[in-house]
């Protein structure tokens, strides 16, 4: 089975990209991330035991918008976080992608903000890089998520810039128009990557 990185700062597209390559599987790093902090799940524990229950939302579930705040503002507590989330994320997308080798797919997509700056791209076949103008992504994240711009401004400026990205990528989707160009740049690379045709 290839298996294929989707990557690219937050706001991107990433999951737009996904979306365009039908009949393959898809497994979406920021969902497993949401899964293994669910309440009753280790990462859960984890986390409350790190940051206290002030983390909590009123139902006990993880309140990620206050999370995201602290990460956005404290280095540190951003360290801590990734501490205990990556190798939980990583460890539940290996299994996933066991299975599906086990169930003969051709070829299966992970998309990742933080693939490249962890070095877990290294364990798939190749990567996609998707790329959009700063203020772009900037709108997109506090329409999206409801974040204020300075909160936005933090947690982007924690990650890699596309330049500092793009000698780790086998292919480089540039998001900066509509959909119909960004479907012909994702056929482009995934011709490129061998995976021009998905199954139907």
């Amino acid at each position: 089975m290839k298996t294929i990185g989707i990557t690219g700062g937050i706001a991107s597209g990433k999951s737009a990209v996904a979306d365009l390559t039908p009949g393959y599987p898809h497994i979406d790093a920021d969902q497993i991330a949401r899964e293994v902090v669910e309440p009753g799940q280790p990462g859960l524990t984890a986390v409350v035991a790190e940051f206290g229950r002030d983390i909590l939302a009123a139902d006990g579930s993880l309140d990620r918008a206050k999370l995201r705040g602290l990460i956005a503002r404290d280095e540190d507590a951003r360290q801590r976080l990734n501490g205990i989330m990556h190798p939980l994320i990583r460890a539940a997308i290996q299994e996933k992608l066991a299975r599906l080798a086990k169930e003969g797919v051709a070829a299966a997509f992970v998309s990742a903000a933080l693939m490249i700056e962890t070095g877990s791209f290294r364990q798939y076949d190749a990567v996609i890089l998707v790329t959009a103008p700063f203020e772009t992504r900037l709108q997109r994240l506090t329409a999206r998520d409801g974040m204020s711009e300075e909160a936005a401004r933090g947690l982007m400026a924690k990650q890699w810039s596309d330049d500092k990205k793009r000698p780790f990528a086998s292919a480089v989707i540039e998001n900066d128009g509509d959909m119909d160009l960004l479907r012909r740049r994702t056929r482009t690379a995934l011709a490129q990557l061998g995976v021009a045709a998905p199954p139907s």
